[in-house]
């Protein structure tokens, strides 16, 4: 059954005024609530993808494949590219290749796509399929390969109940990434700006400018100090510098949009 867009995508705090529209595709074991406090002008709505398994889905199972998940959001995200105004598409890590990924079968599809997309902490989708599965993988030594990314807070990684509760989400995203097998597609026609870490050894500058050749359009390669989540330890300056790359295509909004 086809989830209604309010069930899947969250705005908190709605902004009817706003220009431009921003959807964000969170990290694996993740929700949407990671982008709860992002405030990125008035000009700017920011919205947030919710995963089945975590949050207000969590008595849904987490779904492990790449194109099942696509298959999922898209009929939601298409409805809700309905509303006129432009839409931007970010990702971080997992959410990255997510987007990307559902860029692509928008395109596929003939349907609207983001004004530009902006991926964060994620090598180029092409290299993903060097990713190593570790589904397999007991829990000790799950978590252990979780401790390496970072980003999880100790207090979850120290408390066995909190742990367990994480884990069947962690282990779904991580088997999203690991089974995943990336096939040429014709190059998308948006925008495609990308973030990273200078100390992410997931997500080197090297791995990361090979999304070059992913879009016909304008590329830009940002870094950020910090390592895979540098979406936590250089926030202020990773959402001053969205906002200054959102600010020209909201220029061109209004141009392009009646006053409200």
């Amino acid at each position: 059954m086809i989830k209604a867009p309010a069930e899947v995508i969250w705005s908190p705090q709605p902004n009817p005024a706003a220009r431009l529209r921003l959807l964000c595709f969170p990290y694996a074991g993740s929700g949407a609530s990671v982008f709860r406090s992002w405030d990125l002008g008035a000009d700017i709505e920011v919205s947030a993808i919710q995963l089945p398994g975590r949050e207000w889905r969590r008595d849904e199972l987490p779904i492990t494949r790449m194109d099942a998940l696509v298959d999922d959001l898209l009929p939601v995200v298409s409805e809700w590219l309905d509303d006129p105004r432009p839409v931007l598409f970010f990702g971080y890590s997992m959410g990255a290749a997510l987007s990307y990924a559902l860029t692509t079968k928008l395109q596929q599809a003939g349907a609207r796509l983001p004004g530009a997309l902006f991926v964060a902490a994620c090598r180029a989708p092409q290299l993903l399929a060097q990713n190593t599965s570790v589904g397999h993988l007991n829990d000790k030594d799950f978590t252990d390969v979780i401790r390496r990314f970072g980003g999880m807070p100790d207090t979850i990684l120290a408390e066995p109940e909190l742990l367990q509760l994480a884990l069947p989400v962690l282990r779904a995203d991580f088997e999203v990434l690991g089974t995943y097998q990336w096939q040429h597609h014709v190059p998308l026609n948006c925008p495609l700006t990308v973030y990273g870490g200078s100390e992410d050894p997931h997500a080197t500058r090297t791995e990361l400018a090979q999304w070059r050749g992913l879009t016909t359009s304008d590329f830009q390669l940002r870094i950020f100090s910090g390592g895979h989540f540098f979406i936590n330890d250089a926030r202020a300056q990773l959402l001053k510098t969205l906002a200054a790359d959102i600010a020209p295509l909201s220029a061109i909004s209004k141009k392009a949009l009646p006053m409200h």
